[in-house]
């Protein structure tokens, strides 16, 4: 039902607007459809794609940032996703280092000893 009324909407001139393009999220029960799947479902019924506001939108970073009176020389992003998390803080001009971990192909556990693995990205520019 919400779905449908997304695509009505939309097809009706809405703006579509998401808050990431992740495909897929963790939980206890393994992968689940993220707002991504989501968005690619919007946009296989209504041919539009949606301006996603969070990461990789650097936009989300600045507003952060700014919250906090940080500038982008002095911080860095942490996450676990080389697409959104990592290239968010390199789109807002900050290093970035990703958490490399191993997943078990079953589930979105992690497991190993990987998961305490660091990866330092360049900075930009």
């Amino acid at each position: 039902e919400a779905m449908t009324k997304a695509v009505r909407l939309i097809n009706d001139g809405a703006r579509f607007i998401a808050t990431n393009p992740d495909n897929v999220g963790p939980s206890a029960e393994g992968a689940l459809p993220a707002t991504g799947s989501v968005a690619a479902l919007i946009t296989a019924a209504t041919r539009r794609k949606p301006y996603f506001v969070g990461k990789p939108n650097p936009l989300m970073m600045r507003a952060g940032l700014n919250a906090i009176g940080a500038h982008s020389e002095t911080s860095a992003m942490i996450g676990d996703r080389m697409d959104t998390d990592v290239l968010a803080g390199l789109e807002a001009g900050r290093a970035g280092r990703v958490r490399c971990a191993r997943r078990d192909p079953r589930s979105s556990r992690r497991h190993g000893t990987a998961g305490t693995d660091s990866c330092r990205c360049p900075s930009p520019g």
